[in-house]
């Protein structure tokens, strides 16, 4: 296949003017290769630090390692609580947190209490992609302070300690192919010279 593409390549630039043809050849064959490059290590994409409102009460998102979680690892997640009557106090609430990806409930536990208004948490997300992130609350004393529920969307990104672990034979298969543009480059050049 990579045979039949650089003859028509070759085939190709038969007909193309002969100005510069060092200049080209390597811009297709440096191209070619960034575009390997780039398709084997895209990064995800991931959101946190996000602030939230039920009413009085308002909760910021903060997700660590570095606001980016990744599968397989523990992520740490962060809520910081804040109500405008000043009544809500973390170790006075029944506090949950519910974590759901397409609509299917993946944990549901009670929220640590850090501090007065800041709870911390850890949690493995298993695959890739958006999972909801859903914090609920009740004063333990009625009505010591308004319920509330926020819900967060979290996008987790592959790890990619993990997911770019390919094994030999792939590697192998993205150097022939690297070394196989290289070859149609050097090709190409040569059969540039020979006509010039």
């Amino acid at each position: 296949m990579i045979l039949v593409m650089i003859r028509f390549l070759l085939r190709r630039r038969q007909g193309l003017s002969q100005q510069k043809p060092y200049t080209r050849t390597l811009l297709w064959a440096g191209g070619a290769c960034a575009a390997l490059v780039m398709a084997v290590s895209a990064p995800g994409v991931a959101s946190a630090h996000v602030f939230k409102s039920d009413g009085n009460i308002s909760v910021e998102l903060h997700i660590e390692p570095s606001d980016h979680p990744v599968t397989n690892t523990p992520t740490t997640y962060r809520l910081s609580f804040e109500d405008k009557t000043g009544a809500f106090a973390l170790p006075k609430c029944d506090c949950k947190v519910t974590i759901m990806q397409n609509n299917q409930v993946l944990a549901t536990t009670a929220l640590a209490v850090t501090s007065a208004d800041t709870s911390e948490n850890r949690y493995t997300f298993a695959k890739p992609g958006a999972y909801t992130l859903r914090a609920t609350g009740a004063p333990k004393t009625p009505d010591a302070f308004q319920p509330f529920a926020v819900a967060y969307t979290v996008n987790v990104a592959p790890n990619p300690a993990v997911a770019h672990k390919l094994p030999a034979a792939a590697w192998a298969g993205i150097g022939a192919g690297i070394a196989a543009i290289l070859a149609g480059a050097y090709i190409m050049n040569r059969s540039m010279r020979d006509k010039g």
